[in-house]
């Protein structure tokens, strides 16, 4: 196996599937690359919501506990010695569950703001190169529609 064949595979297998040649016409469609994406951004929301998860058990203690903690790393390390890494996560399913459909609909919608802005372009003939305000544009309206 040649250098970097492992990863090339692996890069395959994510973004085309595991086929021999090129990918089918399902695999290659408008709806799999968004169902790519709603999956890519409900993932990245729950691994970045259980990333903060301690920080967040720790803030909320701290509103709760008023005048019994002496700030978050006291928090955090009583905590720790009453219920572990367990209690570190209190509360994650029901956040995860909040936070993946959002993110999977914010990423996709991202995605196609994006689509939209280099198509505009290129009826303009400018270059089809997204500068950064055209990117905050995009977010911008990607988040507000997962607020409709």
């Amino acid at each position: 196996m040649r250098p970097g064949h492992a990863f090339e595979l692996a890069m395959r297998s994510v973004f085309s599937g595991l086929y021999k040649g090129s990918a089918p016409a399902c695999a290659t469609s408008g709806t799999a690359r968004n169902l790519k994406f709603l999956v890519a951004g409900a993932i990245a929301g729950v691994v970045s919501r259980t990333l903060v998860s301690p920080l967040e058990v720790v803030a909320t203690m701290n509103m709760a506990t008023v005048g019994t903690v002496e700030g978050p790393l006291d928090a955090l390390t009583r905590l720790w010695a009453s219920e572990g890494v367990v209690g570190l996560y209190k509360g994650n399913g029901a956040n995860c569950l909040k936070v993946a459909p959002t993110k999977g609909i914010q990423f996709v919608s991202f995605e196609f703001f994006k689509r939209q802005i280099l198509m505009f372009k290129r009826w303009k003939n400018l270059p089809e190169v997204l500068e950064p305000a055209e990117r905050l544009i995009a977010g911008g309206f990607a988040r507000s529609s997962v607020n409709i």
